[in-house]
């Protein structure tokens, strides 16, 4: 998988579109906090946003520093080209083998 996401620039998040504006705080701005993208995303739920970050952490799209300050582990450009995907396990194994066997 590590392979053939990046080639399709998706990458896999429950919550694709708060995990989109996440992305997009981040790239605007370099750093923030669990408390700002709560006050950022008023109608998101915070256990939405907490598996968003989660997500993204999994992903390596971001990173947490020791103050709970996350910020992006990626150029903001190539941030901006990745889309989010909603995926089942089935269409993650489908990739998966796709990816094994090129």
């Amino acid at each position: 998988m590590k392979r053939l996401l990046p080639k399709l620039k998706v990458f896999r998040a429950r919550y694709p579109e708060t995990a989109s504006a996440v992305l997009l705080l981040l790239k605007d701005e370099r750093i923030a906090t669990r408390r700002r993208f709560t006050r950022a995303l008023p109608d998101t739920s915070t256990h939405v946003i907490r598996g968003t970050l989660l997500d993204l952490l999994k992903n390596g799209l971001i990173t947490r520093s020791i103050d709970n300050e996350y910020s992006l582990a990626v150029t903001p450009a190539y941030a901006a080209k990745l889309t989010p995907l909603k995926m089942g396990k089935t269409e993650e194994y489908i990739l998966l083998l796709l990816d094994q066997n090129r």
